[in-house]
């Protein structure tokens, strides 16, 4: 089939029925995106996805081979890296008997709640008596990154609720990948038509054997524009066991989805409202914090024995309540190993770390990726550097190590990695963060995923001088092309400015390279293909 990513963190979800040992192989296609793949069954502890193996016109393409580990429905998911726009072309069938299977990857629910969202919701306290909790926590196989829900229930037939009779009470918040997303969420209920969706959910009281004789008596929308980004419905459902009125208010707070709806013989617009602003209040007044946006890269010494520098990006997500202050005198970075523990000197981000500072440890800078200045308002972003070339001893191979960092008024940002057994000169550290887990709040700005690097941040051998490889770096704040010997030796920048440049592959007759260069213009990032000589020519 023919599908699109038709905005920036766009994902597609498909459900397929398979058997138990059934092999299929998922092809995703494209010239325009880097296609990722990622195939999982509900409550599934172990993940498999790809980016790259299906080959193609840029080496672009993702394949999955899969084998289903039992009978169930299991979730295709489509994405794009680099928040990539365009086509693809999806495909699905029987595998080779041969075909190798895609490696799969064990995945750990993440045990913290980084938005807080059960705090976001009303509790029994907030309501009248004669209500009870009927279901409450995280809510699994959502779209959302994480969504946290309360149901209430009467314990009478009906309960007061302002000047509402209720039976029940459903509220629900729903972290996105974006403001933007969010805000898409709504517009698209916005664009529902209301009897359409009077309809389904008589259609599912009948299923759920709420009602077998319920009708729809009327539908139509609800005036919520006191609540921002939102939309409000309200449907009159009859039955033979009890006539019901039903509110549903939905409505976004930045990268948050808000559901309210509220459902009994008699149902107020006004009580619905004062909940959903009740819940505003909640989000707009919780404490600002900051989270890892895209990977943790590494950089390696050109032996490649240990590990010279960490790079990632901090962002204040858009549902913040206020700015976080990222100066030199208020920040403290510290490193930990089994050997060491250090708290990093601050220095400018242009200077050399070992003019001056060679009794220092470990350093680190920053540097302004959207926004400046030493607070961090919501929707900002800022690199930070860490180097680690007077440690003693050094971090080197397959070992842990934990980065805190601890910003006035925010919650400590702390991660917890381990280097790979094998060190190459730039490198994803994969793991997860601890406090907090990295939401990955993504703007317009391209970045890394953080479960997989792309391709194109390792070392690209050339196919007729194998002495030489290509590579990306962020060594003046933006990724450029590099070239070195195999070694590691002899490295040489090859692309300037204010891109952010990612190398593809080499040219048959190995002159060339082909590199994907993403520019902005007007806060709004575009990409093109160019290609480049290994002397740094056009």
């Amino acid at each position: 089939m023919v599908a699109a990513m038709d905005f920036p963190g766009n994902v597609d979800y498909f459900l397929i029925d398979l058997k138990a040992g059934e092999t299929i192989e998922i092809n995703a296609d494209s010239l325009n995106i880097v296609t990722l793949v990622r195939v999982h069954y509900p409550r599934a502890k172990e993940i498999v996805l790809d980016d790259d193996s299906g080959g193609g016109l840029f080496g672009n393409n993702a394949k999955v081979v899969y084998r289903a580990v039992r009978d169930d429905k299991f979730f295709v998911v489509v994405g794009a890296a680099r928040f990539g726009t365009g086509g693809y072309l999806l495909t699905v069938s029987q595998a080779a008997p041969d075909a190798l299977l895609t490696p799969a990857t064990h995945v750990e629910p993440s045990p913290t709640d980084d938005y807080n969202l059960s705090t976001m919701l009303p509790n029994l306290n907030e309501l009248a008596a004669g209500l009870s909790i009927g279901s409450e926590g995280f809510v699994e196989d959502t779209d959302a990154l994480a969504e946290y829900g309360r149901e209430f229930k009467a314990e009478d037939p009906v309960a007061q609720l302002g000047m509402s009779l209720v039976t029940s009470l459903t509220t629900s918040v729903e972290l996105q990948e974006s403001e933007a997303e969010a805000k898409f969420f709504v517009s698209l209920l916005n664009g529902l038509d209301p009897q359409v969706i009077g309809e389904a959910l008589v259609k599912r009281m009948a299923e759920e054997n709420l009602s077998q004789s319920a009708i729809l008596v009327s539908s139509g929308s609800v005036d919520v524009s006191e609540l921002g980004d939102a939309t409000g419905l309200v449907f009159r459902i009859e039955s033979a066991e009890r006539n019901l009125d039903f509110y549903w208010v939905v409505f976004s707070r930045g990268p948050l989805n808000v559901l309210v709806m509220v459902a009994g013989p008699q149902v107020t617009s006004v009580d619905t409202i004062s909940i959903a602003k009740l819940i505003i209040e909640r989000i707009d007044n919780s404490p600002p914090r900051m989270t890892i946006r895209g990977a943790v890269i590494a950089d390696a010494n050109p032996s490649k024995t240990a590990i010279d520098q960490i790079l990632f990006t901090l962002t204040n997500p858009g549902g913040s309540a206020g700015p976080v202050n990222l100066s030199e005198s208020s920040t403290t970075v510290t490193y930990l190993d089994d050997n060491q523990a250090i708290d990093c000197i601050a220095i400018n981000w242009s200077l050399s770390p070992l003019r001056g500072l060679s009794e220092a440890g470990c350093t680190w800078s920053t540097k302004w990726i959207i926004g400046s200045g030493v607070d961090v308002d919501p929707g900002e972003e800022v690199a930070l550097k860490v180097t680690l070339t007077q440690l003693r001893p050094l971090l080197g191979k397959n070992t842990e190590f934990t980065i805190p960092i601890n910003s006035p008024g925010s919650a400590p940002v702390i991660f917890n990695r381990t280097t790979p057994t094998e060190l190459r000169t730039i490198m994803n550290l994969q793991g997860q963060a601890v406090v907090p887990s990295p939401a990955s709040i993504p703007t317009s700005t391209p970045s890394l995923s953080e479960t997989q690097a792309p391709p194109s941040l390792l070392p690209t051998p050339t196919p007729t001088r194998t002495y030489m490889i290509a590579f990306a770096s962020l060594e003046d704040g933006n990724y450029h092309i590099h070239i070195s010997d195999a070694n590691g030796q002899n490295v040489r920048q090859l692309t300037f400015g204010n891109s952010w440049d990612w190398p593809h592959d080499w040219s048959p007759d190995g002159e060339q390279i082909a590199y994907t260069k993403w520019s902005q213009t007007d806060g709004v990032w575009d990409a093109a293909i160019f290609t480049i000589s290994a002397d740094g020519s056009g």
